[in-house]
């Protein structure tokens, strides 16, 4: 009979094929493939629960074999809130039971469902920051419409030259207040070709009287001419027409707005020297309590005036005793007696630029709360908003998105917008898709609308499930990997922003970074696998046996594939709703059920061999004695490897801790040739302790474990957890 050591090492140093080898069989392949076929089936806990080949199947995969006769409490365990601390499964102390509650989707698994949803999360963020950005760029925009009108406008000979630049017409119609979805070249021509002073002129009629503000702007003879050395508008008529424009038309004081005010401020206020002057230029008024970011109110001049009037050496003045901050603040950056009158300069240089400071930090306030409710509105609206249809039906919502992407709510076609929120982005045909409408390509992929107009699930390079599985995978190789529990924490935070952003597999290859975490995670070496064998890993289909992935001698590629959503051209496809498992999870629990049944295979030849190839496997799950303790195969294990007698199992936990970690430097089982090392003493130890190989351990591994132990020790373990362990 061969030993212990050569008997674990034949099989675990080519595992893929040891478990290639137990796939095979004729019983373990007939009972895999019934669970692949039902487990799609199934949608509910008594489902499943009533389904003993399935249930029972993945009991045993996930090492719970024993406790496959307790439906009612697996029953609690598959219906726990898992980000729920205080839920049933994670109350208990043994890991398995949230492993497998992790598992599967049913109803208290929130985090692994995937539910049709008109956007993700990341979706979402995405929209609110360019709608964020698309303020930004309007602030441009229209800095940019106001020095080209500036300069263009002196170039203009005629109102026909006029007409025909639409920038300088739109600029013109909207600072006065005109709609420019839809306007007549010719009746603009009647318009600013009318004699103001004629009372029957086509602008003068009743029904046009809209546009006078308009003909009164510039200076275009009757027949579209200008008049000799008469420009189509004057410095004057320049500068209503712009400034109306830059503070009239944005629902916000924007960046370049802002810089006319200061300007402004700055030379008026050298010529105040009253509080009288002051209040009665609007401009000012505005500047000052803009400054300040206070709301508007019928009593502002009257309360400036107070302010600015308090004698700030008395305590009873009104600076000193009003309630309002900004009002008393205001008061000590002007110099004005409690007559009104300036005793000096109204402001010196060091307040005036005190108070630009003030104005300049303070002046987008209100337009900020304004996105900030507008956010906070259209994101409670993503949770409700359950159609298409009631989406764009919402001004608030339509005008936010429509905005976010750069599209004008107003002239843009609703047909339009819906038919390309309801196209198929991986059609080349479908309405977004066309060169014609590239426009909306970027608002069709920011939801996820089926062709009826009713939500379907999101696009995503990982799941949700996934992510959370490969990140916790990735904090536990932490100091393997030589990182610090922050610095493995900052590599989550990244790969977690990025693969929310990853929209095909050439972007996902394309950083190294992110590459490099999730095979990390996995255990693979970033070194070893390049990015053409990692693509073809990616873009396989787990479920053909011909396909790469599967002609691969290292199984756990297929985890790996399965745990992306790639189509075979390397977009991303849609996650799929309403299943209990998904595909790398029906993956991971047919690759643990392989093991476990190697496992007792081999136990049933040399319970030594089973007992090395679960210390082995579990290894990376050891993080102190009490994890050892804890099961009753692990301490097996360590007893006999080092030299340990059976009698302390008997003595008090504590104890037994201190004895193992005298003896035992935990973190190297972390290393792979420390482990194998322990692994070999454990075996020959094994062999001189059982020289007829015989099996003691057997009830290890049986429903009757506890009797290894004792029921002192059993007793002790129950306090495990609640010593934080």
């Amino acid at each position: 009979m061969l030993s212990t050591y050569l008997s674990y090492n034949l099989i675990d140093r080519d595992m893929s094929r040891s478990i290639g080898r137990v796939s095979d069989d004729a019983v373990v392949a007939r009972e895999a493939q019934y669970y692949r076929e039902t487990i799609g089936k199934i949608s509910s806990v008594e489902e499943f629960l009533d389904d003993y080949r399935v249930y029972s199947y993945a009991m045993k995969a996930y090492g719970l074999e024993e406790m496959t006769y307790a439906r009612a409490f697996m029953q609690q365990v598959l219906e726990s809130d898992l980000s729920d601390e205080d839920s049933f499964a994670n109350k208990l102390e043994d890991e398995r039971y949230r492993t497998f509650a992790q598992a599967f989707s049913f109803a208290g698994n929130a985090a692994a469902q995937v539910k049709p949803d008109i956007q993700s999360d990341q979706q979402t963020e995405d929209l609110i920051g360019l709608y964020d950005v698309s303020v930004q760029n309007a602030g441009r925009v229209y800095a940019a419409e106001f020095e080209n009108y500036k300069a263009r406008i002196g170039q203009i000979t005629n109102v026909d030259e006029f007409l025909a630049d639409q920038r300088l017409v739109e600029v013109a119609l909207q600072a006065n207040v005109i709609d420019t979805q839809y306007y007549s070249a010719s009746f603009l021509r009647d318009v600013l070709t009318s004699d103001l002073d004629d009372p029957t002129s086509f602008v003068n009629r009743p029904e046009n009287s809209d546009y006078l503000s308009l003909a009164q702007a510039f200076n275009f003879q009757a027949d579209g001419s200008l008049a000799a050395g008469v420009p189509a508008q004057d410095a004057e008529q320049v500068r209503k027409i712009t400034e109306d424009y830059l503070f009239d038309v944005p629902d916000r004081i924007v960046p370049l707005a802002a810089e006319l005010m200061t300007d402004y401020f700055n030379e008026k206020i050298a010529t105040v020297a009253s509080v009288d002057d002051l209040l009665a230029d609007p401009r000012l008024v505005d500047y000052l309590w803009t400054s300040y970011d206070q709301p508007a109110s019928l009593t502002r001049r009257a309360d400036i005036r107070a302010a600015l009037t308090s004698d700030l050496s008395d305590p009873t003045s009104f600076a000193n005793t009003t309630q309002n901050g900004a009002l008393r603040a205001m008061a000590g950056l002007f110099n004005f007696g409690t007559d009104g009158q300036a005793t000096g300069p109204a402001q010196t240089a060091e307040q005036t630029t005190s108070l630009n400071r003030t104005f300049l930090a303070n002046y987008d306030n209100a337009g900020e709360r304004r996105d900030d409710t507008r956010e906070s509105v259209f994101r409670a609206a993503m949770e409700t908003v359950g159609t298409l249809d009631a989406l764009m039906r919402d001004p608030s919502l339509y005008n936010y998105m429509m905005q976010a992407y750069g599209l004008d709510p107003v002239t843009e076609s609703r047909d339009a917008v819906k038919r390309a929120l309801t196209s198929d982005l991986t059609d080349p045909n479908s309405f977004a898709n066309q060169p014609r409408n590239a426009r909306f390509r970027e608002i069709a992929s920011a939801f996820n609308f089926g062709a009826d107009g009713l939500p379907t699930t999101a696009r995503r390079a990982q799941s949700e499930s996934q992510f959370n599985a490969f990140t916790t995978d990735y904090m536990e190789r932490a100091e393997t990997l030589g990182l610090t529990s922050d610095e493995a924490a900052e590599e989550i935070r990244y790969y977690r922003e990025q693969i929310a952003q990853v929209g095909s597999i050439d972007e996902l290859l394309a950083d190294e970074r992110v590459v490099s975490i999730l095979l990390q995670s996995q255990g693979y070496d970033p070194e070893l696998i390049d990015a053409r064998t990692l693509r073809d890993v990616l873009l396989s289909d787990v479920e053909d046996p011909e396909s790469f992935v599967n002609t691969q001698p290292d199984r756990s590629l297929r985890l790996l594939a399965a745990s992306f959503n790639f189509n075979p051209d390397g977009t991303i496809a849609r996650e799929v709703a309403g299943n209990v498992q998904s595909v790398a999870d029906i993956i991971q629990t047919e690759e643990f059920y392989l093991r476990q049944t190697l496992e007792e295979e081999a136990g049933l030849e040399n319970e030594g061999v089973r007992l090395a190839l679960y210390f082995k496997r579990m290894a990376g799950e050891i993080n102190n004695a009490f994890d050892i303790l804890a099961d009753p195969a692990l301490q097996q294990v360590v007893r006999i490897a080092l030299g340990l007698p059976e009698e302390i199992a008997q003595s008090d936990i504590d104890a037994q801790a201190r004895m193992i970690e005298d003896r035992l430097d935990i973190a190297t089982l972390s290393d792979p040739r420390e482990l194998d090392k322990f692994i070999t003493q454990f075996s020959a130890l094994y062999d001189m302790e059982n020289s007829n190989f015989a099996d003691p351990a057997l009830t290890l591994f049986s429903g009757d474990a506890g009797s290894a132990l004792g029921a002192d020790m059993l007793s002790s373990l129950a306090q495990v957890s609640r010593r934080g362990f």
